[in-house]
């Protein structure tokens, strides 16, 4: 991709709408929907309105809580619906409804919608009966796998409702093939999972990028950081930056540091979440003295970031991961980091290796697994700017959404 900032400026701006059903939960403030409307609209690339649907009433009241904070960061006008579950019956049509009814109602000006996730496509997609648009499927994994990871029901009837889901979700993707007119995805295995070979639409594979203008290496934060987390020179920093999620193997990266640690002493484990409780009770089996655990928001991670010498990304291998494009992968590039992972997100894996900042890690041959430190930090952090950064990225959005 291009990265020379003045190819990216189209010869006008267009006006979109951004549509999600995930309300605006910490993780949609903190990466992906926030921070790329920000830099489209600072690349004078195209203007949004972020329309969210959150289909739980906690989380509606959640989200409508910050509104405020999610204008501020996104520099765009942003409004919270409330929403039908994308799991009841006929709920798409059921949200195309209600989104029609809040189209009447404020009657945003708008050339293309840009809906995240399958499902939203396929939300949009009903709309389009109704009204001319063009539409832009954002295909961020494959959700399909990520049900049948989760459900675990064996009963009759649960089996039964397995396959409706299942149903529905090829159902969606069929629709958002069908009803868009280009398309984003964020790996290539995605692309050939999810476009079949009669899809002849434009499309883009943009993997998933961070602001480098919040993740970046400084030598002199790095000193600063370290000194006041109270590591010395010779210390040896993991860091872990995630949730306690299953798919994320926190307990798979605690023995593997315990592993280390059995090995070398100088190794230290920084972990950064916002479940700190629930990380705590994996910790205990670790050393006092050997691991230090944070909350962090999101503007105050690139600093434990810098303080570090390895990040860890351990994934198991299954349809979910293979697709995958994560962000903390960008973030931890960004910041020049080496790091830890297994070969299951294939994107991300192939890009390490081959611009040098990759430890590889099998968990079948975790006894015999040796630590090696990149040579030029700062030199492979500006290399993955040109590659993962937002800016970086803004070309093939451009192109994408200047055709509109």
């Amino acid at each position: 991709m291009n990265s020379n900032a003045d190819k990216f400026k189209g010869p006008k701006k267009c006006k979109g709408l951004f549509i999600l059903f995930e309300g605006i939960s910490d993780t949609v403030i903190d990466s992906q929907v926030i921070l790329h409307a920000r830099t489209i609209r600072e690349r004078e690339i195209a203007d949004f309105e972020i329309w969210s649907f959150a289909c739980l009433d906690e989380l509606y009241k959640r989200s409508v809580a910050k509104i405020n904070e999610a204008q501020e960061l996104s520099g765009c006008k942003v409004r919270i619906f409330r929403g039908v579950r994308p799991s009841y019956p006929f709920s798409s049509v059921r949200n195309a409804y209600i989104f029609w009814k809040k189209l009447r109602k404020y009657r945003p000006k708008f050339e293309f919608i840009h809906a995240r996730t399958d499902y939203s496509t396929t939300v949009c997609a009903y709309l389009k009966l109704l009204r001319h648009f063009e539409l832009i499927w954002d295909c961020r994994g494959d959700s399909e796998a990520e049900f049948l990871g989760r459900y675990n029901h064996n009963l009759p009837l649960g089996v039964l409702l397995k396959w409706y889901q299942i149903i529905n979700f090829r159902w969606r993707t069929a629709v958002a093939s069908r009803a868009c007119q280009k398309a984003i995805f964020v790996s290539k295995p995605l692309k050939e999972l999810k476009a079949r070979p009669f899809f002849k639409k434009k499309y883009a594979i943009i993997p998933s990028a961070a602001s480098e203008k919040m993740f970046y290496f400084d030598k002199k934060l790095r000193k600063k950081m370290r000194q006041r987390l109270e590591y010395d020179e010779c210390d040896k920093v993991i860091i872990y930056c995630g949730s306690m999620a299953s798919y994320q193997c926190f307990p798979e990266t605690v023995h593997l540091f315990d592993l280390l640690y059995q090995k070398d002493e100088k190794y230290k484990f920084l972990i950064i979440t916002p479940q700190k409780d629930s990380a705590m009770n994996y910790l205990q089996c670790l050393p006092d003295g050997s691991w230090k655990i944070f909350s962090a928001k999101i503007i105050e991670v690139n600093s434990y970031l810098n303080a570090a010498d390895y990040a860890v990304m351990l994934r198991n291998h299954n349809p979910i991961n293979v697709v995958a494009s994560p962000t903390k992968f960008a973030e931890y590039c960004l910041t020049g980091l080496p790091i830890i992972m297994t070969n299951s997100i294939q994107d991300s894996y192939n890009l390490a290796k081959r611009l040098g900042n990759l430890c590889a890690f099998g968990f079948d041959d975790k006894d015999n697994f040796v630590l090696q430190s990149v040579e030029d930090r700062m030199s492979i952090a500006n290399t993955y700017q040109k590659i993962l950064s937002k800016t970086s990225v803004a070309a093939a959005y451009s192109d994408i959404y200047q055709s509109c």
